[in-house]
Parts: C-alpha cells; structure tokens; sequence
C-alpha cells in the first residue's frame, strides 16, 4: 500500500498563534499564492530589501501616521497592561518607479522597551522599521503569530487611493531579551503581486 505524503507547509512554523487570527481573517491557500508571497509570508527579515529585490526597484517609505497612545485593555501579544503607552504606526511601501503599492504596515510599538537609538531613529519622518531594527543591531527574535487574507472596506486616504483593499495579511511580533517589543501587521496587496513575473531588464 502506498502511503500518503504529508504536504509540507513552512508556515506551520513560523506563526504560533493562528488559531488565535483576527476572525475577519480569511483562510488562504499558502500553496496557491504566487511565490514571491510564499516567501514574504514566512520572511523573518528585511521585508523591503526582499521586495526590491524580487522587482529590481527602489521602494520608498511613506509614513501616514505616528503617534503616542495609552492602551485602553491590556495587550496580550505585547505583554502590556491596559495604560501602557505605545508608539501606533501605519506606513506604506511603494514602488519609487511607478508608486504602485507593495506593503500598508501598521506596527505598535512598546516604547518603554525599545533602546534610545531606536526612538531617536522612529523620530525621523518616513523612517523605515526594519532597517532601523536592521541598523540597531540588537538581538531580536522575528515570531509569526497568524496570518489570512483580509479584505478591507476602510483605509487611511492615501492607501485607498492606490488599493482595492484586498490583502494577504501577516501579524508577526519582534521579540528582545525575552520580552515582545513590537507587533507588526503587514499587508501586501494582491493585486501588485498576482500576474508574475514582471518584465526582467535586459
């Protein structure tokens, strides 16, 4: 009797916590996705030099909004309790060439945990976070915690100008000296990323 072969799933993994997704969050065929998104799902580095170098373009970083806020409830991911104060981000990732959109980012940060160097560096307008962590050179531990495909209706402005809102969605958190310093959720649009590859430069 031939036995049946497991399929292998890399994301299996990484993300700890799927069965804790957001229920908005769809279920997605890792295995069908194109593979440059295979791999962005399961990246536990540098999201932009990996995206610049799949497309062989410059990506920009433009902030949409930074701001100090006080947690309502507490944070279970974070570990935080309700008061905490943290850094709440939203970025977008474009194309230097054309603008199209690769990656709408949002990211809370536990301002109490993060070293000087790195609130020096969030300080700078459209700062890019995984360069800065990049550049810190601090120990850091990249942990998946779920991922889907997330449709949304509402969206800051200047992403919904660029965007049908249709996103494969990963949240994954940024782990130092045993304790969570941020929780990132990065979601890269379908559209700019179904229909591959592009044209290679001769």
């Amino acid at each position: 009797m031939q036995q049946a072969i497991a399929t292998f799933d890399p994301t299996a993994a990484f993300f700890v916590a799927q069965a804790s997704r957001p229920r908005h969050l769809e279920e997605i065929d890792f295995a069908g996705l194109p593979p440059v998104l295979r791999m962005l799902l399961v990246k536990d580095g540098t999201v932009t030099t990996a995206i610049c170098a799949y497309f062989l373009e410059e990506v920009t970083t433009c902030q949409i909004d930074q701001q100090v806020v006080q947690l309502t409830d507490a944070d279970r991911w974070l570990d935080l309790p309700g008061g905490a104060e943290v850094l709440q981000r939203q970025v977008m990732l474009q194309s230097a060439v054309d603008g199209r959109l690769f990656a709408f980012a949002e990211s809370r940060l536990a301002i109490e945990r993060l070293p000087a160097s790195m609130q020096s560096a969030l300080a700078a307008r459209d700062s890019n976070l995984g360069r800065i962590l990049r550049n810190d050179r601090s120990e850091t531990l990249r942990e998946g915690l779920w991922f889907g495909r997330e449709r949304m209706g509402e969206l800051p402005e200047p992403v919904a100008r660029i965007s049908d809102g249709d996103f494969m969605s990963r949240s994954y958190r940024v782990v130092t000296n045993a304790a969570p310093m941020m929780i990132v959720t990065e979601r890269f649009p379908m559209q700019s990323f179904e229909n591959q590859p592009r044209v290679s430069r001769g």
